[in-house]
């Protein structure tokens, strides 16, 4: 059997949920008097008496565990019942999103594509200017008369 001490007895006679103030009062002038006087030991009845608080504690205890499992169980149902409900909302949501994002990139995509023509268009430009200066150039060299001829 496991020896409490007087603090642990203590403790839980004031954790004690079967006990009203008035008897948590007795019980804790009890003990006091008993541990003074028995050199830390308790009578046969102190002992009963608190065996019994025990037992009810326990059957208290046990009392409220089904009933919190059975509101977790309620709880556990009703969210899902609450996330099926949602769930169509959901993937429209989703599918929006997809679709949205799609016609982004797209429109992204065909930006850059107009930009890019645009700017190989601009480059072509450019280089087919430069190279008909070029030929210009050279043709106005080839064209000089040479002095050293």
């Amino acid at each position: 059997m496991t020896d409490f001490t007087f603090d642990d007895l203590l403790n839980l006679i004031q954790m004690a949920q079967t006990l009203n103030d008035t008897e948590r009062r007795e019980w804790r002038i009890r003990l006091f008097k008993e541990f003074n006087e028995n050199d830390g030991h308790l009578s046969e009845d102190s002992r009963q008496g608190l065996a019994h608080l025990f037992q009810r504690e326990i059957q208290r205890i046990d009392g409220e565990i089904p009933q919190t499992e059975q509101q977790y169980d309620e709880v556990r149902e009703n969210e899902q019942d609450e996330v099926e409900a949602i769930r169509p909302d959901l993937q429209t949501l989703v599918q929006d999103y997809q679709v949205q994002t799609d016609e982004i990139v797209k429109d992204y995509q065909k930006g850059f594509h107009l930009i890019d023509k645009e700017v190989d268009g601009v480059l072509q430009t450019v280089f087919a200017e430069t190279d008909q200066a070029d030929i210009e150039a050279i043709k106005a060299q080839l064209s000089r008369p040479r002095l050293n001829s």
